[in-house]
């Protein structure tokens, strides 16, 4: 059965879109444990699209895969947009593709140290451009929502840079 959800449709368009242009993702997923990955790959055709998923809980496979800098981390923390870029380009690097996403914050329940339930920050890097956006949902208790959340602001950040440049 064909899943009509809005984040299974933006995940179609987007494998789509990326299939015409002979171009490729990879994924870098903290908060979202893979759930990104899974939206993408469940798309009939992922295949020729989509590199490779990296779920980085810890710092340590954060540096040791991804090459996020310790600088990095200990001048921003892992929740920060800097830690998200550096997740982004390299799993982009490591993949070869053409696109790479970022994702890292706190889906809950319950904050992180300093930072609250629903900070989650979204990098989506390429040969050209550096993009990172904040997501601040500050419903307690919605691990759930903010995963969810989060998969569809990168999904929809993926959509929105295929569709403005040729």
């Amino acid at each position: 059965m064909k899943d009509f959800s809005p984040l299974s449709t933006l995940a179609e368009r987007v494998v789509r879109q990326l299939e015409a242009r002979g171009q490729t993702v990879a994924l870098a997923e903290s908060c979202t444990g893979g759930l990104l990955a899974k939206t993408l790959t469940d798309v009939s055709g992922a295949s020729h699209v989509f590199e490779c998923g990296v779920v980085a809980y810890s710092e340590a496979i954060k540096q040791k895969v991804l090459g996020v800098k310790a600088e990095t981390l200990a001048a921003h923390s892992v929740v920060s947009p800097q830690v998200a870029l550096e997740m982004a380009r390299g799993v982009r690097a490591l993949a070869g593709a053409d696109f790479g996403i970022g994702i890292t914050g706190v889906a809950g329940p319950g904050p992180d140290g300093d930072h609250p339930e629903g900070e989650i920050y979204i990098a989506l890097v390429s040969e050209k451009t550096d993009n990172v956006v904040l997501l601040e949902d500050r419903s307690e208790n919605e691990r759930t929502k903010h995963r969810v959340q989060a998969a569809e602001t990168a999904l929809t950040m993926l959509d929105a840079q295929l569709s403005n440049t040729p």
